[in-house]
């Protein structure tokens, strides 16, 4: 996250917008803002980091971006207003504040002393301890969201209900922060990108076949990274921090199935991937996508995917209707199976004959914050943990008594060739 004191940074330099106002696709900045056309924005999320070539469709045996009904969501937007400047109140409205939460956002932060060392990121977190956060399905989500000052676009995404059972599956503060982090670090790269799209203009660089393809506004790239390691790894961390996990190439066109492999899947943000993943070295970095504790960590950060392509889907959809510029990335691995081999592996499953499961009881201590104790030690000391997803539309976990208050009614679902199965 940029650490930046200078309000003058621009979002976009002059050259830059210079260049793209002659084409009518930008304007000149009003009011300290600049609108851009909803069909530059959607050229540059189409683009992947290091595509060379995208399949036109999805198919049953390759993945594409068009293999993810996230790629084909789309808005009918004309414009998209952008702040002129990066450290600004503006950019506190652009990230989802109403304007009078904005002016107090950034009031605080022009006034900062000079001794303390806050960015201007910092006060968005900050602001959302400012009331009770919602974490259920029992409680009042827009009560909440109108507490800590978030506007009427950004709270109706939230409240989308098709997504329902995976918005309880972490609480408001933690979706309107991903949202607002995508946001800050999209117009943060913003520059860069435009510059490139500039370079490949001006050199005329663009094959014939990406000047035809139909673009966006809320496309998602897919990046994905498979590879065959002759040596597997011991374990998935070193004691770095750092792996040297399966992962080889990157491209946005890759087999659906892969012979003596797992595929698994997450979605994230491009710049997490790009630290995730080393394109030069091929070594990646867990760290850079463990941000939160989960179902089955306690009050641990780990990394988290899914084996199940139609999961990460759904969330990326979700993503996409809340951010106006996305950079949201699907990435794909292959991991060899004598690799996972050599995993200490556990399955946590919720068996509906059998409340005592393993299952509840580390999803009962994990969604109350609290460390799994030592009666769950097979769960604590696994390299790898595969189960079902839990929601809390129907439980405050913080208020259950027992594990066995925790029914089958919890489990996230998805549908997958048409039958709806649980999430995992």
């Amino acid at each position: 996250m940029p650490n930046l004191r200078s309000p003058s940074l621009p979002v976009i330099r002059e050259e830059t917008a210079k260049f793209y106002q002659n084409v009518n696709l930008m304007s000149p900045v009003s009011d300290n803002k600049r609108k851009i056309s909803g069909s530059l924005i959607s050229s540059l999320s189409r683009r992947s980091p290091s595509s060379q070539s995208t399949a036109s469709s999805g198919s049953a045996t390759r993945v594409s971006s068009n293999s993810f009904a996230a790629a084909s969501l789309q808005k009918e937007v004309n414009e998209v207003e952008i702040p002129a400047n990066l450290i600004s109140k503006e950019t506190y409205e652009f990230l989802g504040f109403t304007p009078a939460t904005a002016e107090i956002l950034w009031r605080y932060y022009t006034k900062l002393p000079e001794d303390m060392d806050w960015s201007f990121f910092d006060y968005v977190g900050n602001r959302f301890w400012d009331a009770k956060d919602a974490t259920s399905g029992l409680d009042d989500w827009n009560k909440y969201m109108d507490a800590v000052g978030i506007n009427a676009r950004l709270q109706s995404a939230i409240m989308l209900p098709e997504y329902e059972d995976i918005r309880y599956t972490y609480p408001c503060s933690f979706w309107l922060l991903e949202a607002m982090e995508m946001k800050y670090q999209t117009l943060a790269s913003l520059e860069n990108e435009l510059r490139q799209q500039m370079a490949r203009i001006q050199h005329g660089t663009k094959s014939g076949k990406e000047r035809s393809r139909p673009v966006s506004m809320h496309s998602v790239p897919t990046v994905s990274s498979s590879s065959i390691p002759k040596t597997p790894a011991k374990s998935l961390e070193s004691e770095s921090g750092t792996s040297s996990a399966p992962v080889v190439e990157t491209e946005v066109d890759a087999p659906m199935t892969l012979e003596g492999h797992t595929m698994i899947w997450r979605g994230a943000k491009k710049d997490q991937i790009n630290e995730f993943y080393n394109t030069q070295t091929g070594v990646i970095d867990l760290a850079a996508i463990s941000f939160a504790p989960g179902d089955f960590s306690g009050l641990k950060c780990v990394p988290y995917f899914t084996p199940q392509r139609e999961v990460v889907d759904r969330y990326a959809e979700w993503q996409k209707h809340k951010t106006e510029i996305s950079n949201t990335v699907i990435v794909q691995i292959a991991v060899p199976n004598t690799w996972i081999e050599k995993l200490t592996l556990k399955y946590l499953w919720l068996n509906p004959r059998d409340i005592t499961d393993a299952w509840r009881k580390v999803i009962w201590y994990s969604r109350r914050s609290r460390n799994l104790p030592p009666e769950l030690r097979s769960a604590k000391k696994s390299d790898l943990l595969i189960g079902h997803i839990a929601n809390g539309i129907k439980y405050k976990f913080e208020s259950l008594k027992s594990p066995a208050e925790i029914k089958e009614s919890s489990l996230v679902k998805v549908k997958i060739n048409g039958e709806e199965r649980p999430a995992i």
